[in-house]
């Protein structure tokens, strides 16, 4: 089936841009800006109303084809922390195809874009930044090893919350105390104690690079800087990444710090490929780690919607070490942003389990600005899948 879109413009077609912004800022999106340039609304946008982002594009979909006349085009570019990340093009004369069932669902998926690629308008300053707003992030922390044979699994659970906010585009600044609720390991478990104190400062680069920087404190009680910069091609399907940080250790004892200089150097290089398909993705990488031993690590990971499962395997001197990890949302689907502080639960629940604790090789420290944090839930295809399912929802389109 050829289905072809139309190029001419017609002046009273075009969409009420103010009252498109005001509609999105009044169901919570922030840093709104919209633009209409040859049959092509470009809406530009960043989600704190939604856990998952697919629903979100999909409802501001659904919105706006509303006020879009038939014949025109919908662009929509997703930002996180004020960066633009990928971009969805929809035609509004197939989208009504689709959702009155004229067409399938495989003839509208070929005809909706999903891309790293940003396409040209005049972006003015976004209304309703989200710069300067406090987030408070409740996050659950569980910890667990099989021990010996009187006590088969040692646990520790903690509550995490972290007060988050953004200055500028791409900038974080995150404050965390963890607070103990029951420890079967380690003692200092048992107190209350900082967890992440970071500055970030994320940038994208031209040809879908992107690179952050981390100083701070971190997990597996480390302090220092952190960069990383990932490379995608392929529109997502392979990425190359490096990664290189300079820490020292550091905790705190009887409530004061202790730490050593921070000179340790750490880096870690891999390639990664994702089979649409499946949403399955592997990636296999070398580099060196915080007991100084070099090695490679082989992961391979699949997301179901929004939770992912994983295996892993380690290899480093004479230590083969793995196990698995896996995330799942946590309720509610949908945030409140009408508040200076907005305090809500973590999105996700994330877990890693080494078959063996004990031995100190492979391990590297987490700083939880990633770049991974952006490109695994804003992954073109695997928004362009979530986005035609949940646009199968047949509503009255009115133009």
């Amino acid at each position: 089936m050829m289905i072809s879109l139309s190029t001419n413009c017609v002046a009273d077609t075009i969409p009420d841009l103010n009252d498109i912004r005001n509609k999105l800022i009044k169901m919570g999106y922030e840093n709104v800006s919209a633009d209409f340039t040859n049959d092509t609304l470009y809406l530009c946008y960043e989600n704190r109303v939604y856990r998952w982002e697919a629903i979100a594009m999909a409802e501001i979909t659904k919105q706006t084809m509303l006020q879009l006349a038939d014949n025109k085009i919908l662009c929509l570019i997703c930002l996180k922390r004020g960066i633009p990340i990928i971009s969805g093009i929809i035609n509004k004369a197939i989208y009504q195809q689709y959702i009155k069932g004229e067409i399938s669902k495989d003839e509208f998926s070929r005809t909706v874009h999903v891309s790293y690629g940003l396409y040209p308008f005049k972006k003015g300053a976004g209304r309703n930044p989200s710069f300067n707003k406090f987030d408070l992030v409740v996050h659950p922390q569980i910890h667990a090893q099989f021990g010996n044979y009187s006590d088969p699994l040692e646990s520790q659970v903690n509550v995490a919350p972290a007060l988050n906010i953004s200055l500028w585009p791409g900038m974080n600044l995150t404050a965390q105390v963890i607070i103990p609720l029951q420890n079967d390991l380690e003692k200092a478990g048992d107190y209350v104690r900082p967890g992440l104190l970071t500055l970030n400062q994320t940038i994208r680069l031209p040809f879908n690079i992107f690179t952050t920087g981390t100083a701070g404190y971190f997990t597996r009680n480390r302090y220092g800087i952190d960069l990383e910069t990932r490379k995608f091609t392929n529109n997502g399907k392979f990425s190359l990444g490096i990664r290189c940080g300079c820490t020292g250790e550091a905790s705190v004892v009887d409530g004061r710090w202790t730490y050593t200089e921070a000179d340790l150097l750490t880096w870690f290089a891999d390639a990664s490929y994702r089979y649409a398909g499946y949403d399955l993705t592997v990636k296999a990488g070398y580099g060196r780690f915080i007991d100084k031993d070099k090695g490679w690590r082989f992961d391979v990971y699949r997301q179901f919607g929004e939770i992912s499962i994983g295996f892993y395997a380690i290899r480093s001197g004479d230590v083969l070490n793995g196990g698995f990890n896996f995330s799942v949302p946590l309720p509610p689907r949908r945030y409140s942003t009408r508040h200076f502080i907005r305090i809500r639960p973590a999105g996700s629940f994330s877990w890693e389990y080494r078959g063996k604790g004990l031995p100190g090789e492979g391990k590297i420290y987490a700083t939880e600005n990633g770049i991974n944090e952006y490109s695994n839930s804003l992954n073109p295809d695997y928004i362009k899948k979530l986005i035609v399912n949940r646009l199968a929802t047949k509503i009255k389109i009115m133009n």
